[in-house]
């Protein structure tokens, strides 16, 4: 009988109460010391895997990796990780930009800009150091009209985040944080082509798309999968996007 009792207590329940409150902050101030570091460095890790991929890595004639760990952490690999990170945080900062308002939109559109600034010294040098480590992704790209297309891609984007930024255009400037993105990867793929991986022991040691790619059937299938799949996962963004639409101010409870 004295348990229910003490179950109930005020005592019991400010215990709880107590006790929850600290669960509480700890899973704040964890998320808060933990997430951070993780996204950076993710943003970062993700320009060091491509570092490796247009510099190439060593891989013998058989198609066997022949490399280290800390081989892949060579300097143009951290130079690339570092101009992804720019590229990411200006982005993110026009994405916030684009959904907040006030003091918070403000303070994004000054990250955003010196990110860009950063961003754009980064990949200017990032350019220039590649005609050295990995001179091969110039030797065939400049002679397809897609580099160039995606090139002039890549400058109105470049241009077009100050000028809208400045400018208040919030949208306009996200998107042209986008098309940069999206030019950067067409040049990646077009330079690259035909070879997935360049060989570091010899070009012609590359994973390419031919020696590289899986049976007829395995590739039927994957474009089979590709054409049912990607439709929904486009409606479904489309969708969720059109839900969290518009900005989002202090005490906006819409979402």
């Amino acid at each position: 009988p004295g348990l229910p009792a003490l179950a109930l207590s005020p005592e019991s329940q400010s215990m709880d109460a107590l006790l929850l409150a600290r669960i509480k902050f700890a899973v704040t101030i964890g998320f808060h010391f933990i997430f951070p570091p993780i996204s950076i460095g993710l943003a970062w890790l993700v320009g060091v895997a491509v570092g490796n991929v247009l510099r190439g890595v060593p891989i013998t004639a058989e198609g066997n990796w022949a490399g280290s760990f800390l081989g892949l952490l060579n300097p143009y690999a951290l130079l690339v990780g570092l101009v992804s990170l720019a590229l990411f945080v200006t982005h993110g900062a026009l994405w916030l930009r684009l959904k907040a308002s006030g003091v918070l939109a403000e303070r994004m559109a000054r990250w955003a800009m010196r990110a860009w600034a950063a961003f754009v010294g980064l990949y200017g040098t990032a350019t220039a150091v590649t005609f050295v480590a990995a001179p091969h992704l110039f030797a065939e790209a400049v002679r397809r009209p897609l580099f160039w297309v995606f090139l002039a891609v890549l400058a109105l984007g470049l241009a077009g985040v100050p000028w809208a930024t400045r400018r208040g255009r919030e949208l306009h400037a996200f998107l042209a944080s986008a098309a940069t993105i999206v030019a950067m990867i067409g040049l990646c793929a077009v330079s690259l082509f035909p070879r997935l991986v360049p060989s570091t022991l010899g070009l012609d040691r590359s994973l390419t798309i031919y020696n590289a790619a899986s049976t007829p059937r395995t590739l039927t299938v994957m474009l089979v999968i590709a054409l049912v799949g990607m439709p929904l996962v486009i409606a479904y963004t489309a969708v969720i996007y059109r839900i969290f639409r518009g900005k989002v101010g202090a005490g906006d409870a819409r979402y």
